[in-house]
């Protein structure tokens, strides 16, 4: 049968010509008995290079690779086809590219021929690379924080992940409050308070509180701020609560509205009338021990 002939018995050729993805036809040789349009687009290349050529040697033999070469024989000695064998090779033409061939054997028409299909996955491993650097730079970030982080499911209203600044504030480790409501763990105390917050997360994608007090495992109390977003991730939705710990913020401003209410004390004693020097001293002294007592 000449090399024509061959190609003509192949079945289903004007199907697999109109294949969008690369594909060859090998007999058990591995000599090259058909590609589609596709594969000559794709890799630029002739019908003179390409057919009754052994696969191994096509181009600056690029398919000729150890792992490839292992699951071809495979189809042939135990006819078992293969998927995503990955091929990363420097193509003439093309430069360097990530390709996933899937192959089968075919037995019809009183012929064995293997078919394989090329896909070019160069552009998805690259998007997956920058995922993958998002994730560990997002993770890196979660972890470092210096606000605590919780994650919950909106859902459930559990709790799925919390970052470290978080369970050192609270004094819980990870596995003891994940699958915890916000109120088990001291976040929120008040139920009724905490499902009211919830019921506004769900209407407006957003909460923000001053001034929630939260008791930690071991009874020390904080003063916190706590700003919840709702937003979808990946076909769902996550629940982001940041907690922002303010006591020592809020203690200053204490101090300060006290050192200015006894700044303007003292100013009304001294207006309208003399003040004794005494007097003032222990007026200043009362105003030091309130703004800066002793420890």
């Amino acid at each position: 049968m000449t090399p024509k002939e061959r190609q003509d018995s192949i079945p289903y050729k004007s199907v697999v010509d109109a294949l969008s993805d690369p594909l060859l036809i090998l007999d058990q040789n591995m000599t090259v008995l058909f590609v589609n349009s596709a594969y000559y687009d794709k890799f630029l290349v002739s019908e003179k290079e390409t057919i009754q050529r052994e696969i191994y040697a096509l181009g600056d033999e690029q398919w000729n690779a150890p792992q490839l070469k292992k699951n071809l024989q495979e189809i042939i000695s135990r006819q078992v086809p293969f998927n995503d064998c990955e091929i990363k090779h420097d193509f003439p033409k093309l430069g360097l590219r990530t390709m996933l061939l899937n192959a089968k054997r075919i037995d019809e028409a009183g012929s064995e021929t293997i078919l394989i299909i090329v896909a070019d996955v160069t552009e998805r491993g690259e998007a997956e690379h920058k995922l993958l650097i998002s994730e560990v730079r997002y993770r890196k970030l979660f972890e470092t924080a210096k606000d605590g982080i919780l994650l919950i499911d909106p859902v459930t209203e559990k709790i799925i992940d919390a970052n470290p600044f978080l369970l050192e504030l609270i004094k819980y480790s990870k596995p003891e409050i994940l699958g915890k409501e916000l109120w088990e763990i001291g976040a929120v105390k008040d139920i009724s308070y905490a499902k009211k917050m919830f019921e506004e997360l769900q209407t407006t994608g957003y909460v923000r509180y001053e001034d929630i007090p939260i008791k930690s495992r071991d009874g020390t109390e904080r003063e916190v701020e706590f700003v919840s977003n709702r937003y979808p991730l990946d076909g769902t939705e996550m629940i982001q609560c940041n907690i922002r710990d303010i006591t020592d913020r809020k203690a200053a401003e204490k101090k300060a509205a006290a050192y200015m209410e006894g700044l303007e004390r003292l100013n009304k004693m001294m207006t309208g009338r003399e003040i004794k020097m005494a007097e003032l001293k222990d007026e200043i002294a009362v105003l030091k021990e309130k703004v800066f007592p002793k420890v």
